[in-house]
């Protein structure tokens, strides 16, 4: 196995891990209120801070871990959207964007600064108003 192979496994590794922190997150999505899920996730984030921050500086094929959580994050939430069959101030496509944004915004703020309860209720704030106000 050569570095690129290694890299992909653990990229593919790490992409896996947050699919599943967004697969849960998406499942539980009817509840206003998803701070503990949030706080969990960056939990498990600030638990791998060290191999994340290396990992999300690094853009090559197939061993980029930011392009694969964005393609992650972006699906999922994208799909949940368009599955709500709500309208929309704006479009499915710019609200998943904005997620996703929100998503890295938060797991950088993590990596460099920890978890804290103030971040993860304004990070809560900002889901409820992408999900519940721009929906109609």
């Amino acid at each position: 196995m050569d570095k690129y192979d290694l890299l992909e496994k653990i990229v593919n590794h790490y992409a896996d891990l947050i699919k599943q922190k967004a697969q849960i997150r998406f499942f539980q999505m009817q509840s206003d209120n998803i701070e503990t899920f949030i706080k969990e996730a960056a939990q498990t984030y600030s638990q791998h801070q060290k191999d994340l921050k290396v990992l999300l500086k690094v853009h090559i094929p197939n061993g980029d871990l930011r392009a694969k959580i964005e393609e992650i994050l972006f699906s999922q939430c994208h799909a949940f959207l368009q599955e709500q069959q709500k309208m929309t101030i704006v479009s499915t496509e710019l609200l998943a964007r904005l997620y996703v944004a929100n998503v890295f915004a938060l797991i950088n703020w993590i990596l460099e600064h920890g978890v804290d309860d103030q971040t993860i209720h304004f990070a809560n704030k900002v889901q409820n108003y992408i999900f519940k106000i721009l929906s109609i």
